[in-house]
């Protein structure tokens, strides 16, 4: 039996606590972490007999538990005075039978005790020290449960203790029917049986020391500050000491769930730490889903780190000796890997163990829902963003693209603007009737390609004629531009409606990044140009004009490159001019 499926016994030892299960994961992996628990529910509602279930768990007999009220006196917590200790000048505790022995302890009606009950707790539940006359001892106390149906008043000066309690579980009376039926016509419980193997010192103190080993990777540290800038906002106080407990619990969950780093899944328990109020749950639990990114859920799977590690060796490496065909076949294999894997986020909203693999998941819970909707939508939104980089290299690799778009990119535009791609692959044949060095000569990009700032005349005289050009079709025939690429390829028919606006989409997403994302500013591009009749469908319909314009002209920004596309973009020429001359 391996550890996970051993964590799954303990818990399911528990299932005679009608309507608990997710109460029992919580106490498992508490004993596991070492943090204490506090119960809040109203009377009969099973919080002493979940203690009891608690204590078998550990293989041990050192057990306490006390029913505390407003007249207990310390003694009955930590032991009477020895008579002998008296004897000899000294006050001694015999604490043999009493809180400071035992390894389990259950302190029921919490807040009732007095204040010096309550001020030895705090060192006792935090240090695990317990001072006995003039010694200090080590406590061996592996896990604390209280217990109330209040809680701490804000001005009781309890505070420091409630803060002790990291994990806080609500226990409300039994809701399924199924669960009601078995409540009111089973025999009552006289014993408690836990059926398994209680943990012993030696498993126990392997679990700890394991998860001390867990990595918290960037993504979830990044996740835990921006929701603790979140929850000071809205005026949820957790405590340094509460944060630093809360990394130690999430590595416990990992660590017993046969990770070696914190994931998403272990957030799920981030309901039952951070509040200290009822009323502050709901904060907390927009918090919490207003704090998840793509980067909390994308780090937290493999198979997310192997589809990014594909993209970027794809997009980068050297394919110079890869024929097309095969780079198209990698890149079907991963969109085909993707289309499986938005099949399985439907699943996954289910509580898929390849997905939510987590045996403290209680799965019931409506926390538990959201994050599992959020992670399903930053899931979805990481394929989207790797389909359109795979589209984007499937695009920029064809032989005919990658011709043209690189020879744009000998002034620098396209590897910025458009695509990023600078290798050539396909060698343009001299022609037949010239010799390859009057073709080379001909076809020669200027060391300074920029613009004069004087028009010439036939500048004047071509962009007389542009101002009698009403539409972009008008425009297509006058410039007598023929392409000549794959028959098959039809990115650059006008108005193929079919697939244009998903190609051409990823290329004006490069446009949105060098714009810095200015929504306004693409908008004012799209607006000028559609009065120019420059639409092809989709989202970036002026994509097309401009690597038109760009072909035609062989990838020069000279003047008459110049000279159409201010005519395409009107009043828009002065945004998308700095973009152009910067890449220059």
């Amino acid at each position: 039996m391996n550890m996970t499926e051993r964590v799954k016994e303990l818990i399911e030892s528990g299932s005679y606590l009608l309507d608990r299960e997710a109460a029992c994961r919580m106490i498992v992996l508490s004993l596991a972490a070492g943090e204490s628990v506090f119960l809040y529910g109203r009377p009969g509602t099973a919080k002493t007999l979940m203690a009891k279930w608690a204590a078998s768990l550990l293989d041990t007999k050192k057990i306490f538990s006390c029913l505390l009220n407003q007249y207990t006196q310390p003694d009955e917590l930590f032991g009477p005075v020895s008579i002998k200790s008296l004897e000899n000048g000294t006050r001694e505790l015999l604490t043999q039978g009493y809180m400071p022995e035992a390894e389990i302890s259950f302190l029921d009606e919490i807040w009732k005790a007095g204040p010096a009950i309550l001020n030895t707790l705090l060192t006792l539940c935090n240090e695990k020290t317990f001072r006995n006359g003039a010694n200090v001892m080590k406590v061996p106390l592996k896990l604390l449960i209280s217990a109330a149906n209040e809680f701490p008043g804000e001005d009781s000066g309890l505070e420091p203790l409630y803060d002790r309690f990291l994990v806080r579980l609500i226990v409300n009376p039994v809701a399924r029917k199924d669960s009601f039926v078995k409540l009111v016509t089973e025999r009552s419980l006289s014993d408690v049986s836990l059926g398994v193997a209680p943990i012993s010192a030696e498993e126990l103190d392997g679990w700890k020391s394991g998860s001390q080993l867990v990595d918290v990777p960037k993504e979830i540290t990044n996740f835990l500050f921006s929701l603790r800038l979140r929850l000071m906002e809205n005026d949820v106080y957790v405590s340094d000491r509460r944060w630093k407990k809360i990394v130690k619990l999430l590595r416990t969950s990992a660590y017993l769930n046969g990770r070696s780093r914190v994931g998403y899944s272990d957030l799920f328990l981030l309901e039952n730490v951070l509040w200290s109020k009822i009323e502050e749950i709901p904060v907390v639990v927009e918090c919490v889903l207003s704090s998840i990114s793509v980067d909390t859920v994308k780090g937290s799977f493999s198979f997310t780190d192997r589809i990014s590690g594909v993209i970027e060796k794809l997009r980068t490496g050297n394919d110079s000796g890869v024929r097309y065909d095969e780079l198209s076949a990698k890149i079907d294999s991963e969109s085909s890997y993707l289309d499986s894997l938005k099949m399985e986020l439907e699943s996954a909203k289910t509580g898929s163990a390849g997905f939510w693999r987590n045996v403290f998941s209680g799965l019931s819970s409506e926390f538990e829902r959201l994050m599992m909707d959020k992670g399903v939508e930053m899931l979805r939104e990481f394929i989207s963003h790797a389909e359109e980089e795979l589209e984007n290299i499937r695009f920029s690799r064809q032989p005919r693209v990658r011709e043209v778009f690189d020879s744009i990119g000998k002034d620098g535009v396209a590897p910025t603007v458009i695509l990023q791609q600078r290798k050539k692959t396909v060698e343009e044949s001299p022609r037949d009737d010239v010799p390859a060095e009057e073709d080379a000569a001909e076809n020669a990009v200027p060391e300074n390609p920029r613009p004069e700032k004087e028009y010439g005349s036939e500048e004047e005289s071509y962009r007389m004629s542009l101002s009698r050009v009403k539409s972009f079709e008008e425009f297509v025939e006058m410039s007598k531009f023929d392409y000549t690429g794959d028959s098959s390829d039809r990115r650059y028919k006008w108005n193929d409606n079919s697939n244009n606006g998903e190609k051409w989409w990823n290329i004006g997403s490069r446009f949105y990044h060098l714009l810095d994302g200015d929504r306004n500013v693409l908008s004012a591009i799209e607006d000028e140009c559609a009065k120019r009749g420059a639409s092809v469908g989709g989202k970036y319909q002026w994509v097309f004009a401009v690597c038109y314009i760009f072909e035609k002209n062989d990838g020069k920004f000279d003047w008459k490159t110049r000279a159409e596309l201010e005519w395409l973009t009107g009043n828009a020429w002065k945004h998308l001019e700095p973009v152009l001359s910067e890449a220059l």
